[in-house]
């Protein structure tokens, strides 16, 4: 009986949602106070949303931006890779194709 029956589980995301959070974050980044002069970037490549930033404080705040963007745009995220190239500033990649 069980291959009577199939079913595929497709995982969509809304890539302007994506680049609308995206944007957000960055005038954020411009006009708050304590992350103006921060140097903290986030940058959206194919599948990567790269985060960046001088320490992991300003880097925390910018990925927990990210995160109420995205919650508030009915994105939900999934737990993805990450990693840094140990060039001396806190850095992190989110997978966008993370975003369902």
């Amino acid at each position: 009986m069980a291959a009577e029956f199939s079913f595929d589980v497709v995982s969509t995301f809304d890539r302007q949602e994506v680049l609308n959070a995206i944007d957000q974050v960055r005038r954020e980044l411009v006009t708050r106070f304590d992350l103006k002069d921060s140097g903290s970037t986030i940058e959206l490549d194919d599948k990567v949303i790269k985060l960046a930033s001088a320490s992991e404080l300003t880097l925390d705040s910018v990925r927990d931006l990210l995160l109420t963007q995205a919650v508030s745009k009915d994105l939900r995220l999934r737990r993805g890779g990450g990693g840094g190239e140990g060039n001396g500033s806190a850095d992190r990649e989110t997978a966008a194709g993370a975003f369902t």
